[in-house]
């Protein structure tokens, strides 16, 4: 994701949230969580800037 933006959500199936709230869990710990199999299929998809705007609530920030 570097690529596209220096920051992006984790995603963590709801069984481990609690692990990843955890402030007691060691940077091992947590790198493990980041392993899983959400990161697998992945993919990209290019759109316009026309999204980021939030004056812009139409449907073609839909498309």
């Amino acid at each position: 994701m570097q690529p596209i933006h220096e920051r992006m959500p984790v995603i963590l199936p709801p069984a481990h949230y609690r692990d990843w709230l955890n402030k007691s869990a060691t940077e091992d710990d947590a790198f493990q969580l980041l392993d899983n199999s959400a990161y697998t299929d992945m993919t990209t998809t290019a759109i316009s800037d026309y999204v980021n705007n939030p004056r812009h609530n139409d449907e073609r920030c839909l498309w």
